[in-house]
């Protein structure tokens, strides 16, 4: 198992010991996201013109008091006929309110959204006034939203509820770790490579390059500094990351402080892995993931589920 709120780069190798076990386990991107059925999707373009198979993704149900709740049937068992009526209400505004194509468009349509929808997402969670349905709403959407509801806006509320209807969005994942697209794109790649080498400083020079210091880590232990003359240079880093690097020059270490102030909305992101010996959980959690009432609400992925054929 693994959890973890959705969205999110690479994969790394959990490695025991050997007479233990040695597994691959996604640590990046829990899925990748399909647009195609709504318009243009680049990412699945480039994923499918690589030759990766993808595995399809689903997760309806919610993991709620020890019960799983796969559809509404199941929500009014356990929390009755007035909560089940309130959340069809709720889903019928909030399909009123963002259709498909507002949906897809969500970027470009941003501002106006907020103007026809001003207000934080607790005001639509507001009416509704079931005390189980509404805890139940928050909890479905609670990992995608990744804030707490008077911390964002009723758009992006309403588009992370709505991301779990199949006519808006599916999900899917790359067979073999989603990290084989990057590799399938290094190995397209005629430029050189470094792994294992760290930049620690950048400088802009007057001519418009930049050099970086770099510290290369050698398999042996031993560390190398050496310098490099760029071009161009990309940072792909979280906001925080960034002041682990040395920024030399007046000019460029003020544009990256102004960058890291505009863009300091800091998040975390809990993520626990579970080895076990058999999927012990196929007979009641057929999916590939489902949201669980913990933490106010988090996403309990399925791994082995990556590799069809792997037990």
């Amino acid at each position: 198992f693994f959890f973890s709120s959705r969205r999110r780069h690479t994969r790394s190798l959990c490695d025991w010991s050997s007479d233990v076990c040695s597994s691959d386990l996604e640590a990046g991107a829990a899925e990748l996201y399909d647009y195609s059925l709504l318009g243009d999707d680049p990412l699945k373009a480039l994923v499918l013109s690589l030759g990766l198979s993808i595995s399809p993704m689903s997760g309806s149900a919610v993991l709620w008091e020890g019960s799983l709740l796969s559809h509404l049937d199941d929500v009014e068992s356990h929390l009755g006929l007035t909560a089940r009526r309130e959340l069809e209400e709720f889903d019928r505004r909030a399909v009123d309110a963002l259709g498909p194509r507002e949906f897809f468009e969500a970027d470009l349509l941003q501002n106006e959204a907020l103007r026809q929808l001003p207000g934080s997402f607790t005001l639509s969670l507001d009416r509704v006034t079931h005390p189980a349905a509404r805890r139940y709403l928050q909890t479905l959407i609670h990992s995608d939203l990744a804030a707490e509801p008077g911390q964002t806006s009723i758009p992006y509320g309403l588009h992370n509820y709505l991301m779990n209807r199949p006519e808006y969005l599916r999900l899917y994942s790359i067979v073999g770790g989603n990290e084989r697209l990057i590799d399938a794109l290094v190995s397209r790649l005629d430029a050189e490579v470094r792994v294992s080498h760290r930049v620690q400083s950048i400088l802009a020079n007057p001519k418009g390059d930049y050099t970086l210091g770099l510290e290369a880590c050698h398999p042996e232990g031993t560390v190398t500094h050496l310098s490099a003359d760029f071009d161009l240079v990309i940072l792909a880093l979280p906001n925080p990351l960034l002041t682990s690097l040395d920024f030399e020059g007046a000019e460029l270490r003020q544009a990256i402080e102004r960058h890291q102030c505009h863009h300091a909305h800091p998040a975390h992101y809990l993520r626990i892995t579970l080895l076990f010996d058999r999927p012990f959980w196929r007979s009641v959690l057929r999916e590939s993931y489902c949201m669980l009432d913990q933490f106010g609400g988090c996403c309990l992925y399925d791994e082995s589920l990556r590799n069809p054929g792997i037990e």
